[in-house]
């Protein structure tokens, strides 16, 4: 990861550094979805190099409330799942890595922490 998108009051969405040290990390994609994604980057992302991966209806930053309010919701009825925050899937990513054997540092580096 090297930037986020913070929502400033009076600014709106703007690019910033990690908050942190910890914050700059290698993203670890699945093999699973690497197919999805290439075809997704090919036909979607924007075409220049700081161009967005997901971008909202406007091609601008995709806005937390409009994903959550037209995407994330009916992705949950569709598949029948009970109503949760796209946000508690990195937890339970984490929590899957614990399970597995992950080890305090590992679980720290996946979710970008430099203290426990």
């Amino acid at each position: 990861m090297e930037r986020q998108l913070m929502q400033l009051t009076g600014e709106g969405p703007v690019f910033t550094e990690p908050r942190s040290a910890a914050g700059k990390r290698t993203a670890v994609i699945p093999e699973l979805i690497i197919d999805d994604l290439r075809a997704h980057v090919k036909d979607f992302t924007q075409d220049n190099d700081n161009g967005l991966i997901f971008a909202g209806p406007d091609d601008g930053p995709l806005r937390n409330t409009d994903f959550n309010r037209r995407v994330w919701a009916q992705t949950l009825v569709n598949a029948d799942l009970p109503k949760i925050h796209f946000h508690d899937l990195r937890h339970t990513g984490n929590t899957l890595a614990a399970n597995a054997g992950a080890s305090i540092r590992e679980l720290m580096e996946r979710m970008g922490h430099s203290s426990t």
